[in-house]
């Protein structure tokens, strides 16, 4: 039997949480497993960092982060999205762009939607 498709995230961010619970109420079926990176089994060094930043989709050994893993993720879900634009360039280029926005500011972010800020955003070396 394959394994499903994992969708890892920051377990510590309520932005990141709020974004996952979201994503399962869309995905009825369970197409998708949703875990904190720092609970995944095979997590790499690499990909601990990396969760910290961006959620990270590991399917058969290959991963795909940031916007790039989000987009799937969605456009799996509601494969007649409009959003399936940006899954190709020069929309991924866009989206990639958004994400980073998103991502840089997602404490922010949660204090104007009231959602839990209990992240902290990792500085850049």
């Amino acid at each position: 039997m394959l394994e499903k498709p994992t969708l890892l995230y920051d377990g510590d961010c309520g932005f990141c949480q709020f974004s996952i619970n979201q994503l399962k109420k869309r995905d009825p079926k369970q197409q998708f497993d949703y875990i904190p990176a720092i609970a995944y089994p095979a997590i790499t060094e690499s990909q601990k960092s990396q969760s910290r930043r961006e959620v990270i989709l590991v399917h058969q050994n290959k991963s795909l982060g940031g916007a790039d893993a989000a987009l799937a993720v969605y456009c799996t879900l509601k494969p007649l999205s409009p959003l399936q634009v940006f899954r190709f360039p020069p929309g991924i280029w866009i989206a990639r762009v958004i994400y980073r926005i998103v991502a840089n500011n997602r404490l922010k972010i949660s204090r104007i939607l009231g959602i839990p800020t209990t992240c902290e955003i990792p500085k850049r070396n």
